[in-house]
């Protein structure tokens, strides 16, 4: 609308004599692509220019070298020089080359990135760069060695904790009273990797629980290089329960100078996120298992320390809002069944002095890499029902067959049966016949059409006992083909290897003749394979970073003397590099009086034989400095087996929002 309105506009004004006006409008324009084509020369001159240099002090210290344009080719070792002297590695990660080595914290060291090196448009670097570039000290941290929560007696209540720069630690014990437990967890979450505090939980603490140790201990330490610590909680033996454990540093306890003009609240933000780190524990000998069916879950109390189910443990089911929906003791097994609950929250089991709990919610295993799929079997008599056909004509006879089982796998020979059947409007054609020659729960049974029967779904009702079962027909009126038609196509096509899909037409007519010189055609539509395997549901196996590919060709033709044809595609000309595709394949063969026989067939385009998956989070937000462990595996192309000693390349992409 804007575009038709400014074109009224300009021929308004050529018609008032504003011809100036347009000669201005001309001028401008060609100011601009004159100044875009000063600018695209000004940066061909440029060329290839360094962004920056910086260091990263973690795990693995390194120079991070970034460019203007991304390189061109792998081996760029020759173009980089570091003094003093010193062993590293060289990668290129598209703009940026990482310099990875044994470099010293505090050393200074000298960066040069010599000339003539190319970015991938062929422009160079056209003068050597050099910087001197230092490595800070690492920041202080802590870091649990585990992420588990029960610490049975045989561990003599030691505390295995990881630091770095850090020569002191307060360590704090609340203890979380039996009473307060549902309080206490509708907000907590069971995590061992240190990640627990948030203000929901800070704030109702005090509500739930009492501090009941509390001591500094002093670290043994290296600069700049993570050490393991134990703590032992030597008057801490006697304890049984659930505890919150809190270990934390302040300014006082670490070795570490802070960048020069750092802002006191800079300080404040780094000591509360990397120096306090907390998780629950439970001081018991007890340990938990349970398993959840669709109706019961079994609860079964193991000794931790014989490995073994406890026999009479008493077993407490508690709800959100604080009810217990179940108790009682394990019986000689160990084991505690209870009716499932929505509102089950957590099982409590006590054995003599020994407490545990279990929250259902924060203790799910996950079910990657196993089939877990499928239909519950639902409890009483089953029925199979199926057909000789999947379709019928009015006037045809139609042919039923059912097995039925009970709840022990079997069922009596003639038991009697009740069969209905209805229209497609309702109407009742056979009331409560009943039948009884079956063998082994093996039943047959037929039943005639008539020929001006009505067309649609019909309904067979058969009943066994109190329950029935219910069997959809479909009656059609149907003309039939006059010929059929045969397709050879590979299921499988390796975009790598192979230029050209073959599709082989065959058609005959029905009652044995050749279906020689028919018209046929054949369409090929390609789109981006789906991804979806059993085994691994909570897995992302799509690439975000690709488009959604579609791509149809078509030929036709006429099928010769033997009532055949061929049609070749150029899957050369498919584009994408980074996914597999799939082929639908659409054929035609036109009979004489113009109906179209169609047969569709599948191909797999394939360019890998391996897919990359990565599991999901489990939460979308999580704390700046937190630590995010996904897991990543490699499946063959059908999903069933892992793929070992594949080379993976990771990159993580940041979104920013304007």
């Amino acid at each position: 609308m804007k575009k038709i309105l400014y074109i009224f506009l300009l021929l308004m004004m050529i018609g008032c004599g504003k011809e100036p006006e347009t000669e201005k409008t001309v001028e401008k324009s060609q100011n601009l692509v004159e100044q875009t084509i000063k600018e695209e020369q000004t940066q061909e001159i440029k060329g290839l220019e360094i962004v920056s240099i910086k260091t990263n002090s973690d795990d693995e210290p390194r120079i991070d070298i970034e460019f203007s344009q991304e390189l061109e080719g792998e081996n760029l070792d020759a173009f980089v020089k570091i003094s003093p002297e010193t062993s590293y590695k060289i990668l290129k990660d598209k703009n940026r080359i990482l310099v990875i080595g044994n470099f010293k914290i505090g050393e200074v060291y000298n960066v040069e990135i010599l000339k003539n090196i190319k970015d991938k448009n062929g422009r160079v670097l056209k003068e050597n760069y050099k910087k001197s570039v230092s490595f800070r000290e690492i920041e202080p941290k802590l870091s649990f060695s585990n992420d588990g929560i029960i610490l049975p007696s045989i561990n003599n209540k030691k505390i295995a904790f990881k630091s770095i720069n850090v020569k002191k630690v307060s360590v704090k014990i609340k203890k979380i009273y039996e009473n307060n437990f549902t309080q206490f967890l509708q907000d907590f979450v069971f995590k061992g990797n240190g990640n627990i505090f948030d203000y929901q939980v800070e704030d109702n603490l005090y509500k739930v629980g009492d501090v009941v140790f509390e001591k500094d201990y002093d670290l043994n330490y290296e600069k700049n290089i993570w050490h393991q610590n134990e703590i032992e909680l030597e008057n801490f033996l006697d304890n049984k329960g659930l505890f919150l454990l809190e270990i934390s540093f302040d300014e006082n306890g670490i070795d570490y100078i802070f960048p020069e003009n750092i802002e006191s609240w800079q300080k404040y933000s780094l000591i509360r996120n990397n120096g306090r780190i907390g998780k629950a524990i439970l001081l018991s000998n007890v340990g938990i298992i349970a398993q959840k069916d669709r109706e019961k879950t079994s609860i079964i109390p193991m000794d931790i320390l014989k490995n073994n189910p406890i026999e009479n443990a008493k077993v407490k089911i508690i709800s959100t809002n604080n009810q217990v929906l179940a108790e009682g003791v394990t019986d000689s097994k160990g084991e505690f069944l209870f009716q499932n609950n929505d509102k089950m929250m957590y099982a409590l089991v006590e054995n003599g002095e020994e407490k545990s709990i279990l929250k259902f919610e924060d203790s799910r295993l996950s079910y990657d890499g196993f089939a877990v799929g499928g239909a519950f079997s639902s409890n009483g008599v089953k029925n199979f029902i199926y057909t000789d056909r999947g379709i019928y004509r009015p006037g045809d006879e139609i042919y039923l067959s059912m097995i039925i089982r009970n709840d022990k796998g079997d069922f009596p020979d003639n038991h009697p049966l009740k069969i209905n059947v209805y229209s497609p409007r309702g109407k009742k054609v056979v009331d409560d016949e009943v039948i009884k020659d079956g063998k082994g729960g093996f039943y047959t049974w037929k039943f005639k059409t008539d020929l001006d029967s009505e067309t649609g779904i019909w309904k067979i009702e058969v009943q066994v006992g109190d329950r029935k079962f219910v069997k959809d027909i479909s009656v059609e009126t149907i003309v039939p083909y006059k010929i059929k038609v045969e397709t050879d196509i590979p299921e499988k096509i390796d975009l790598k290897e192979n230029e050209k899909l073959n599709v082989s037409v065959k058609s005959d007519y029905l009652f044995g003749a050749l279906a020689n010189d028919l018209k046929y055609s054949v369409e090929l539509d390609v789109r981006e394979k789906e991804i979806n395997f059993e085994k691994y549901q909570n897995y992302n196996f799509k690439n975000p970073t690709s488009y959604s590919y579609y791509y149809q060709d078509y030929k036709d033709g006429v099928l010769d003397t033997n009532g055949k044809g061929e049609i070749i595609f150029d899957v050369k000309r498919i584009a994408p590099q980074n996914i597999n595709l799939t082929g639908i394949i659409t054929t035609r063969v036109i009979e004489t009086g113009g109906r179209p026989v169609i047969e569709k067939d599948i191909v797999s385009l394939n360019k890998f034989d391996t897919y990359v998956g990565i599991e999901f989070p489990k939460d979308r937000y999580i704390k700046t400095g937190d630590k995010i462990n996904l897991q990543v595996v490699a499946v063959s192309e059908d999903g069933k087996t892992l793929v070992p000693d594949r080379k993976l390349k990771y990159r993580v992409y940041k979104n920013e929002y304007s």
